[in-house]
């Protein structure tokens, strides 16, 4: 086997390792958890009606400081651009904000789903300025936004192409 193989599977050996070592023990690279407020609504995004359900969804809410608002970056590995990996775990259920069924469509919709790995429950935060970011799915590679430019209380979270627009950008 050539030498950069060796090192290529290693390399990934490793980051599995160290992957089912973090999805086992979650919070051992933790954050404190905040509120992540979308720029386009001030609104804060949410898992519909407090629900610690597998597959509830995410939406907009005005921000009121419950539980189900509160969100902790939790460390998991580095992209392959150097880019940090995280899960981000609802302060409410505990659970992974992913995108529903692992897809890689426009408007495919949030949720929260038990933290398992899976790269769709992985995101990079991409800081721009003023304080704000973007969550940039890793398994899709999309933007999480708020559907329609949305400024209503219950608006669905979604993912859709990065394209720089204020529902798109989080605080």
């Amino acid at each position: 086997m050539k030498p950069y193989l060796k090192r290529t599977l290693g390399t990934l050996i490793a980051t599995t390792a160290a992957l089912v070592s973090v999805v086992a023990s979650s919070s051992s690279a933790s954050a404190a958890s905040s509120t992540w407020t979308n720029v386009n609504s001030n609104k804060c995004l949410e898992i519909r009606g407090d629900s610690t359900a597998d597959g509830a969804d995410a939406n907009q809410w005005e921000c009121n400081g419950s539980p189900t608002q509160a969100w902790t970056w939790v460390d998991v590995g580095t992209s392959p651009w150097g880019e940090p990996l995280r899960y981000m775990q609802n302060g409410n259920s505990g659970k992974c904000l992913e995108i529903r069924g692992d897809s890689t469509a426009d408007g495919a919709a949030a949720n929260q789903w038990e933290c398992n790995g899976s790269p769709t429950q992985m995101w990079i935060v991409y800081h721009t300025i003023n304080g704000r970011f973007n969550l940039i799915n890793y398994n899709s590679r999309k933007c999480l936004e708020i559907r329609g430019d949305s400024t209503d209380d219950g608006a669905a979270a979604n993912q859709w192409e990065c394209n720089g627009s204020p529902t798109q950008l989080w605080r």
